[in-house]
Parts: structure tokens; sequence; C-alpha cells
């Protein structure tokens, strides 16, 4: 840890010095005070002090003389003053302290998704991600403070202010982040997304739109993805009227995609293309499936004639050695064309 990291811990204990400090020498002055006016032992005159600067309103111990009185009213005021004072310094610092870590946590952080906005669907989100993925692999960013610290007490690492300004995702390291998921209203989705390419264009970004409208926008703001909870429901509930097991389906793919048994690979090798999934023979050669072919935005059923072309993104199914055995064909095989 830096130097620069440090300070704050070394300031928070000169503070808490000094508030003992004060606290010490009212103590001492106090109890010497009651010794010297009152002529009472050592015991009386200290507990004497603590009950007085604590105002815990227990009975004096003896009775008191005017300057007794006095001395009491003086350590009334001031172990108030001292102890309002302490509350005034410490809470800022201990705050500090905190902010402090949170951005610490930050300073390292790579391959994270970033999450944008926290409302009740970014909160939703948030926890599935969680059950799939280690907390500390994504960011919260939301402008309302509340949010950010409901984000933080579930244990989310999270940075607060307009997810649109370059600062604020500078902060969250979007340079090295992985995705990035947009999840407000769909101008600051849309400008979220533009800003995010601007400093990462390799990021994967995702917009959730509200409208049609929303939709475009966001895909013109550079949106690899947008999920329109409307269009996708309306979708879903349509599958389920006309095929419910198409939909079961579907969910069952989405679950052998989230253990990484589904991978999409694309053909940019120009041997591949021309080829018929017959003579290809990916099943027997790795033991991976493919399950769909997607062509030009639409999803093709892979039949053994088939001719495969390029550009042609192949949805295969495997376990990480399989896929691991397919990719290597095809980079070797392009490897070879260009040797």
């Amino acid at each position: 840890m830096s130097a620069g990291s440090d300070q704050p811990s070394s300031e928070f204990k000169t503070l808490l010095s000094r508030i003992a400090s004060a606290l010490l020498i009212v103590i001492t002055a106090g109890t010497i005070g009651y010794v010297t006016v009152e002529g009472w032992g050592f015991l009386d005159a200290f507990y004497m002090v603590i009950i007085t600067i604590t105002t815990t309103g227990y009975g004096e111990v003896n009775p008191l003389s005017t300057p007794g009185r006095i001395l009491s009213m003086v350590l009334m005021v001031t172990g108030i003053g001292i102890f309002f004072y302490g509350l005034n310094e410490i809470i800022p610092a201990l705050v500090g302290r905190r902010l402090e870590r949170w951005k610490r946590m930050l300073e390292n952080i790579e391959n994270h998704y970033l999450l944008c906005g926290f409302g009740d669907m970014g909160q939703e989100i948030a926890g599935e991600l969680s059950e799939r993925t280690d907390r500390s692999r994504f960011v919260v960013i939301d402008p309302d403070q509340s949010e950010v610290s409901l984000a933080r007490e579930k244990g989310y690492l999270a940075v607060q202010g307009e997810p649109s300004n370059e600062e604020t995702l500078t902060e969250a390291r979007v340079e090295h982040a992985k995705a990035i998921l947009a999840v407000m209203e769909d101008s600051e989705n849309a400008f979220t997304i533009m800003v995010a390419k601007d400093l990462n264009p390799d990021i994967y970004a995702v917009g959730v739109a509200q409208s049609v409208t929303g939709t475009k926008n966001i895909k013109r703001a550079g949106a690899d993805y947008v999920l329109s909870p409307y269009v996708d429901t309306a979708k879903k509930a349509s599958m389920l009227l006309r095929n419910p097991i198409a939909a079961d389906l579907s969910e069952i793919v989405s679950e052998i995609a989230e253990v990484g048994m589904l991978q999409k690979v694309p053909i940019k090798d120009s041997n591949i293309s021309g080829q018929s999934l017959k003579d290809l023979d990916i099943r027997a050669r790795t033991g991976s499936v493919i399950i769909a072919i997607e062509r030009e935005g639409e999803i093709i059923r892979p039949t053994p004639e088939l001719t495969l072309q390029i550009e042609d993104d192949l949805y295969m199914i495997g376990d990480e050695g399989e896929l691991k055995a397919a990719r290597k064909i095809l980079v070797r095989e392009e490897s070879e064309e260009v040797n």
C-alpha cells in the first residue's frame, strides 16, 4: 500500500490522540480541582469529575461549596464541548476513511462489469450477477447517494456520479472493464454507452430501452445489444403460448451458456467458407456440437448439407476442452493458409 493511502489512517490516529489528550487534561484538572477546593480524597474527586463531564446525573459525592459548584459547571460545559467536537471531527473522518477504502478497492480492478443504475431493475441484475460471478467483479454506478450506500451495504463496489460523466466512468476504470450495462432512462443510457465506447472501444455495451425510439438511439450510440422489457417479454409470452417446450429450451440453453458450455465462434477463415457441415465434421474432430448458425442476423438450423460462409457465427456446445479444440482447428487452418 502506498504512503498516500496510509495518510488518512495517520490523520485519524492523530485526531483520536488529540481528543483523548483533551479529555485527560480535563479529568486531571478537575480531579485536582475537587481535591484542592473541596478537600476530598482522590477517588471521590475522580468519581465526581467522571459523572460531571458525562452528565450522568448521579447525586453529588459530598455537598459542594460555591467554588465547587462553579468548578462542576465548568467541567459540564467543557465535557459536552469535547463530546460534540469529537463527533464533529470523528464522523467525517470515518466517512472519509470508508470512501478511501472503496477507492483503493477500485484501484486495480480489471476485466470487470459496470452496472449503471441501481433502481429496481439494477438491483435485480446485481443479484443475478452476484449469484453467477464474484461481487468484486462488477461495479455499480449511480448518481443517487442513497442507492450507492444501498449497493455498498449489499457488498457491491459502487461509485457515486452520473454514469455518462467521463470522470465517473474513469473512476470506475471503464478503460479496463469487460462490459457495461446501462439501466436508466433511454437518453442517459445512450449517452453513457457513447462515452464508455469512446473511452474503451472494446467494451461490450448493453442498454435497456424503455421505448422503440430509445432502442434505436441506444443502438446508434454504439450498444452491442439492446434489451427491451416490453418487446422481450412479448416475445417470451408469445413463445410460451405457441410452443412452451421451445420456451423451456431457451431457458436450458441460457443455463448452459452460464456454465461456459455454449460459445459463439465466428468463421473468419476462407478455407472453412464453402465447406458443408458434413465435410467440416466438427463433432467427430472435437466432440463439440453446432446447435445453430447465425447468418446476416438470421438463425439457420444446421443440416449436414448446409454450406458455411465467411462471417457465419457458429453456436457450439461442449465442455471446455472440446470447445477449445474447435477453436484451435479454426486458428490452425487460418495460420496454415497464411504460411
